[in-house]
């Protein structure tokens, strides 16, 4: 199969077999978030080929993007979009009530604790942080 297209070691390939590692392969360090929840890839897009119809090269800067997180890779849920979207569609600050993000907000603790005691990321924490009004 290698070869075939002519575009092994590509980004457009890099991005395709990353997509399928994450939602397929139990011992990629992504699988968890991925496949490990649900997210699949299409039967047309398992061949390169079909994905490459669909998707073409990405623009310089741009990833692929699943605008509806809950959803997995298909040609109707993908787009090639930049990281501040793609960190936009994350969604874990939703996972908070507004109940625990008060909380958050009055508390001295680490990023890290309430991240662990919450279920969520730093990160999300930090985005509530941040938005404080």
């Amino acid at each position: 199969m290698r070869g075939k297209h002519g575009k092994h070691g590509t980004p457009v390939y890099q991005v395709w077999n990353h997509m399928l590692q994450r939602c397929t392969n139990p011992k990629n360090p992504g699988f968890k978030h991925y496949g490990g929840r649900g997210i699949t890839v299409c039967e047309r897009w398992l061949q390169f080929a079909n994905f490459y119809a669909d998707m073409g090269d990405p623009p310089p800067g741009l990833m692929i993007e699943r605008e509806d997180n809950d959803k997995g890779y298909e040609p109707s849920n993908c787009v090639w979009a930049d990281r501040i979207t793609q960190n936009r569609n994350k969604g874990q600050p939703s996972k908070l009530t507004p109940e625990q993000i008060e909380t958050i907000l009055l508390s001295n603790e680490s990023l890290a604790v309430l991240g662990r005691r919450y279920g969520v990321t730093k990160q999300a924490i930090w985005y509530h942080k941040k938005r404080k009004p």
